[in-house]
């Protein structure tokens, strides 16, 4: 690997990663000679740190507590990376200051150890500060090369599955569109999730290479959209609020998720909020994925 003032570059079999300083993420990863992330025009395309969602219809109960700790505007502070050879393998470590527009927010640091043959091994640690209410999720945000719009998943599927919300989808290899994730609602909020995920792959319709995510332990939950939790949360108005719509305009990328915790989703637009087994309190979280090219 080497170093500078601006950021990491590391080389491992046929993956090189820039690593940025000023994001605390990775700023271009590619994998057998293809692009997976690049920022593009400043806009950070690597991972970071994602405790939001798209508020759907059931979420109000902690959807205004969440604004009201100001969770929905975080900013990320990075320290200092860190890289070192271990064991013959490159790790790079990058820990980052995720706060609100409170006095709310998280320490989050994340792991990536690069392997002779070219597979990234992602370690994620996550420890809330200050006053935290309840969390919609618990994962990873990125955005993916485009190209990808084939996706092959080992989960709960086909249609949208939730946590309290699985019982009618088998864990089945299932073969997809990333435009087809997406569900149409009324009004446009999450969707598209799936639980119970070992492993999701991401490639190329005209050459069949790509990228997959393998879950280390336990199974994740993810999601894959053309659009921004902030595209569907803020397209039309909300109860109560001034009318407005604002069209869906697909991106060129896609927004992937990849969640350790998931909010149940519950009933409480007409009834109860989630479960107590389905809800969990923010706490010291840890999560890992491997990364891995397909097709090479």
């Amino acid at each position: 690997f080497e170093e500078c003032s601006r950021g990491i570059f590391v080389s491992a079999g046929s993956t090189k990663a820039v690593f940025c300083r000023k994001s605390g993420t990775v700023s271009s990863l590619e994998m057998a000679g293809k692009a997976i992330i690049k920022d593009v025009a400043g806009i950070v395309h690597g991972p970071r740190l994602q405790v939001e969602r798209a508020f759907n219809d059931s979420d109000d109960w902690m959807r205004r507590p969440f604004l009201a700790a100001g969770l929905t505007q975080l900013r990320f502070h990075p320290y200092a990376m860190k890289a070192v050879r271990e064991d013959g393998a490159v790790k790079v470590t990058c820990p980052v200051r995720v706060t609100g527009a409170k006095s709310g927010g998280f320490e989050y640091s994340a792991e990536w150890t690069f392997r002779a043959d070219g597979t990234v091994l992602v370690r994620n640690f996550m420890e809330p500060f200050g006053k935290v209410p309840d969390i919609p999720r618990v994962g990873s945000f990125m955005r993916l090369n485009g190209a990808f719009e084939n996706v092959a998943y080992y989960g709960r599927g086909p249609w949208e599955n939730m946590i309290d919300r699985k019982a009618g989808c088998d864990i089945a290899l299932w073969r997809s569109t990333v435009t087809a994730q997406y569900v149409d609602y009324l009004r446009p909020q999450d969707c598209g999730g799936k639980t119970d995920v070992r492993w999701v792959e991401f490639t190329d319709p005209k050459d069949g290479r790509g990228v997959r995510f393998s879950a280390i332990g336990e199974p994740f939950f993810m999601q894959a959209l053309r659009f921004t939790r902030e595209d569907l949360d803020s397209s039309r108005h909300r109860p109560t609020e001034p009318r407005k719509y604002i069209p869906l305009v697909p991106r060129d990328e896609i927004c992937f998720s990849l969640d350790c915790r998931q909010m149940g989703l519950g009933c409480y637009s007409c009834g109860p909020i989630p479960l107590e087994q389905y809800r969990f309190k923010p706490a010291k979280t840890e999560w890992s994925y491997l990364i891995s090219p397909v097709g090479e």
